[in-house]
């Protein structure tokens, strides 16, 4: 159990997290503003 911890207190997962969304969720949110932008464009 301890070892699950640990990334807690090292501040480890902060960054694995901070990591993680940088690179799946921003080019993604980027997409679909991209998406939103030419909705609002044609109409």
């Amino acid at each position: 159990m301890y070892y699950l911890l640990e990334p807690f207190r090292t501040g480890q997962l902060k960054a694995y997290i901070i990591g993680v969304y940088e690179q799946y969720l921003m080019p993604l949110n980027e997409q679909l503003m991209k998406l939103i932008l030419l909705e609002f464009k044609y109409t």
